[in-house]
Order: structure tokens, then C-alpha cells, then sequence
């Protein structure tokens, strides 16, 4: 181009038609100069971060960290693409059950946390593959996602129309078949339409869970891969799938061999990259995950006990308690954390950490045998010395509020024991039991060098007549008093004995054969007895 008149000099000179000479500043190029003041590069514009938090949560997860760059970024690429598949069905299926009382939006996020946080710090000592990587980033979605399927899809039944209709069939009939066994819970309903909502739902749930519904939802689920292709789909097969997402709810039984025992050690999956899928060491992990975040719907049964009663458990506080809760102490011994709105949710959550401690021991068992690849480092038990009331709430979990009719059925009713014999003999195990407690409780102390007072043990049965001429037999001992701890595990489980509370029985027989001292000592002596 010519030069503007005092810039530069440069000339240019056309020798022939194929020749151009340049002249800059007195050099001399032969090559084409293009010579500019501002140059402008235009390039395509970044891309969007997602909008929806599980594509960003899926894309950001820390388990990708844990694979090995073997092709990883692909595997990611389709992740992603899956999960907003995954949020548009979750957002149509939450749309068709708005007025569910016991949904947990928030479990998918808490489940895919948990994942992360057993899996530890990448270190590459677990050697995930992509693919493997790729199903425990997704399991928790898709999880998410077959439940809000399957709750959306017998409402056919009414969940919240707890009458018995006379001429019902099909599905409703199945459900009224099983609500007849729910008769305290459907009772309460018809005296407080206000809980019958909460209880309807509640019961809908449990009802899906007995029926062991769920197979053709799994197959829209699978849809929704297939019309997603990439190389995770080898690896979420429907095979793999079903499987894992059944082994979840199973607590320590997922261990079972005839669970177990049917799926894959190790197997080289279809395709290039020459990808693997652990299925049983990916099971065991999303399990123990799983019960870690804690799903509004299969906490004990002690929360739906206290709705539809003065005081009763509101159920958004408890899904703010389970959105807050976290995992601190050490890795060997996690303890649960998190700040309770009602005494029965500290209830529930200390039970629901007992069912981790339940699980943990059985993976504990299993893996030696089991599982030939690495494996993160497991806690070996859990605590819930963290589960704590909200500030100005309430101060003991163990005066949580109990359903009167409930109390008073037990009370004046046949359901604790229809034979009047083995009542009697209950009266008389637990106060032997009292005893031994007792008994151990001086042992300990004498073995230790502590002061202790001989003890013998005595139980004494006084059969008579009370003021109002009614008979009675009256059971009492010397043996050990009840403490919290005791009162929290036997009222709120009625009917239970005070020594399966504890394993205080087999704790002692091991310490007397020269093994370890019991746990936790023994509440001190008291009188302990029982009247029928």
C-alpha cells in the first residue's frame, strides 16, 4: 500500500508482473510487508458458564482430579452433557409433584459432596479410569433423577387420600393394602387433616420402596443416556446401573454375596481407550456415600412420628439440617455435625449414623476378599457427638416429644407382648440384665484399682392388688438405673431390651477373657423395675 505522505520511507518499485520490492527505511525486501499502526484480531466469544448448578457442579467436580489423563477430557465433555439432559427431566418430574411434602432437593448436591469427601485428596493411588470417574461424578443425578421418576410415577393412587375405598384395584388397591398395616399413622391423619398431606407422602414413599417399583423408570433413564452418546455410555449400561442404583438403599446387605457376588470385578469396556469399570469397588464407594448424605426419606421413622402432634417436626428446618450438615474429626473417625431445629431430628440423625457404623463394618469385611483394587482409606466408624440442638430450641434429645395415642396404645394395649408369660419373663430378663450390667460395672472398677462396694445382685417379684382392685406384679432390682442414653434407645424403641441397647453383654464377656475394657462405662447403680 502506498505510504501517506510524510510517514515512513518506503517505495515500492515494480521490477515485473511477479516481482514486488519493498524499500523500508532504506532496506530492501523482496517479500510482501504489510505494515500497520492498530491491528485487530477478532475471535469467537467465550462460552457461557452453565446455568444450571448440577452441569456446574459435574463439570467442577473433584473426582475428575482422581483419573488418569486418558482421555479424560472427553469423558468430561459427555458428563456434562448428561447432566443438563438430566436437570431438564428433573425439572419436569418436580413440576408434577410440587405439593410432595418430603422432597429433598438438595440430596443430589449433598451426595455428589460426599463422594468427594470419601475419596480423599488425589493422590492417583486409586487409579480411576475416565470412565469409572465419570459414573461416581454422575451416580448422584442420576439417582436424584430415578427417584423424582418413580415418585411421579404412580399418582394414580391418591398419596394423600388415606380412606379405604371399597371398590378400589389395580395400584390403588395395593396401596390401601399396605396403609392397613400403617394404622397408627393413617389414624392420626383422619383426627388431623392438617398432618394428612405430610403423612400421605410420607407413606407414598415407603409404599414405592416396599414395592420395589422402579424398572420401567430406569428404562427412561436409560433413554435419556442412549440419546446422549459418548464414551461414558459403555460404562453406564443398563446392566451397571440398575445395579449400583439398587445396591444403594441396601445398607450392609449390599455386601451380601448374592448382591455382590453378581456384579463385575473388573471388566474392559467396549470401545477405544481401553477404559475399565470396577463395578463392585464403585458400588461399595456410591453406597457408603450415599448413607453419608443422609435422605430426608429414609431417616428413621422417629420424624414422621412427631408430625401431626403438638410441637411436630417441621420438615423444611429438617431439610435445612441436612443441607447444613457436614463431616468433621479425624478420616479413621468421622463425627457428624449438624444443628437440629427439633429433638427429634437429633434423634434420627444419631439412629441414621448407627446404620453408617452398621455399613462401614460390613464393608470393612468384605473388602480383603472382595475387592483387589485400591481403595480410599474408609472410615472404620462414625460419630454423631456433633448432632446438637439449634441455640434456644430445647437441651436433651432424650425428652423429645412422643404421640400420646401412640404412648397409650402401647400402655393399655396388647401390642407390646399378647402373651401375659412372656411379659412376665420380659420383666424378669431385664432386671437380669440390670444386674449383670451392675455386676460389670464393679468388676471394672476392682480390675482398675477404683473404690468399688461388693455386689451380689437381687431381684425381687411382689404379686398383689392395687387400690382399685386391679392384680399386678411388680419386678424389682438392684441392678444398674437408666441414663440418657439408655432411656433415649429403649422409650423411643418400646418393646426393646435394655441390654440390646449397648452391646455391653459381649463388650464385658471379651474384657473378661482378657480383651479390651467395654466403651463406654457402665451408668452408675440404681433401682430398676417393671410392673404388668
Amino acid at each position: 500500500m502506498p505510504a501517506e505522505p510524510g510517514s515512513m520511507k518506503e517505495e515500492a518499485h515494480r521490477m515485473s508482473p511477479d516481482e514486488v520490492t519493498n524499500i523500508i527505511n532504506g532496506g530492501v525486501y523482496k517479500d510482501a510487508v504489510i505494515q500497520a499502526a492498530t491491528v485487530t484480531v477478532q475471535s469467537p466469544p467465550a462460552p457461557a458458564p452453565p446455568s444450571d448448578p448440577w452441569v456446574r457442579a459435574v463439570l467442577e467436580s473433584g473426582v475428575w482430579t482422581h483419573a488418569a489423563p486418558r482421555g479424560v477430557e472427553a469423558h468430561v465433555r459427555h458428563a456434562t452433557r448428561l447432566a443438563q439432559r438430566l436437570a431438564d427431566v428433573r425439572d419436569a418430574a418436580e413440576q408434577r409433584i410440587s405439593g410432595d411434602a418430603w422432597a429433598d432437593p438438595g440430596f443430589a448436591t449433598r451426595f455428589a459432596d460426599r463422594v468427594e469427601w470419601l475419596l480423599g485428596e488425589p493422590d492417583g493411588a486409586l487409579d480411576l479410569y475416565p470412565a469409572e470417574a465419570g459414573v461416581l461424578v454422575l451416580l448422584p443425578y442420576l439417582y436424584q433423577v430415578h427417584r423424582l421418576l418413580l415418585v411421579s410415577s404412580h399418582l394414580e393412587v391418591d398419596p394423600t387420600d388415606l380412606r379405604a375405598r371399597p371398590r378400589a384395584a389395580g395400584e390403588r388397591a395395593r396401596y390401601q393394602s399396605f396403609l392397613a398395616g400403617q394404622h397408627l399413622l393413617v389414624s392420626r391423619a383422619e383426627l388431623r387433616p392438617e398432618a394428612a398431606g405430610v403423612i400421605g407422602w410420607w407413606l407414598y414413599h415407603r409404599w414405592l420402596a416396599k414395592e420395589e417399583k422402579g424398572a420401567d423408570q430406569l428404562a427412561a433413564l436409560e433413554a435419556e443416556i442412549a440419546g446422549e452418546g459418548g464414551p461414558l455410555t459403555e460404562a453406564l449400561n443398563p446392566r451397571f446401573l440398575a445395579r449400583i442404583l439398587i445396591g444403594l438403599r441396601l445398607g450392609p446387605d449390599v455386601c451380601n454375596p448374592e448382591h455382590l457376588g453378581r456384579m463385575e470385578a473388573d471388566q474392559l469396556l467396549p470401545g477405544p481407550g481401553r477404559q475399565r469399570f470396577r463395578e463392585r469397588r464403585a458400588s461399595l464407594l456410591a453406597t457408603v456415600a450415599y448413607s453419608a448424605a443422609a435422605e430426608l426419606t429414609v431417616l428413621p421413622d422417629t420424624v414422621v412420628q412427631h408430625t401431626g402432634v403438638p410441637g411436630a417436626v417441621d420438615l423444611d428446618g429438617v431439610r435445612r439440617t441436612l443441607d447444613r450438615m457436614a463431616w468433621g474429626g479425624s478420616p479413621e473417625l468421622p463425627v457428624l455435625k449438624a444443628v437440629c431445629e427439633h429433638e427429634a431430628v437429633v434423634e434420627a440423625l444419631r439412629e441414621h449414623a448407627e446404620r453408617l457404623d452398621g455399613l462401614l463394618l460390613a464393608v470393612g469385611r468384605t473388602l480383603p476378599d472382595r475387592i483387589a483394587q485400591p481403595m480410599p482409606p474408609l472410615p472404620t466408624r462414625v460419630s454423631a457427638d456433633g448432632v446438637e440442638p439449634a441455640e434456644g430450641t430445647f437441651t436433651s434429645g432424650a425428652r423429645f416429644r412422643l404421640d400420646d395415642r401412640r404412648v397409650r396404645d402401647l400402655l393399655t394395649g396388647t401390642q407390646l407382648y399378647k402373651d401375659r408369660g412372656l411379659a412376665v419373663r420380659e420383666l424378669y430378663q431385664n432386671a437380669l440384665d440390670a444386674c449383670r450390667y451392675r455386676r460389670a460395672r464393679t468388676q471394672f472398677l476392682e480390675r482398675s484399682g477404683r473404690p468399688f462396694h461388693p455386689y451380689e445382685g437381687r431381684i425381687d417379684f411382689v404379686q398383689g392388688t392395687d387400690d382399685d382392685g386391679r392384680a399386678y406384679l411388680e419386678c424389682a432390682d438392684d441392678g444398674v438405673g437408666m441414663g440418657e442414653a439408655e432411656l433415649r434407645g429403649v422409650f423411643s424403641d418400646a418393646g426393646s431390651r435394655f441390654a440390646e441397647q449397648p452391646d455391653f453383654l459381649l463388650e464385658q464377656a471379651e474384657w473378661e477373657r482378657g480383651g479390651p475394657p467395654p466403651r463406654r462405662p457402665p451408668p452408675p447403680p440404681g433401682r430398676n423395675c417393671g410392673a404388668s
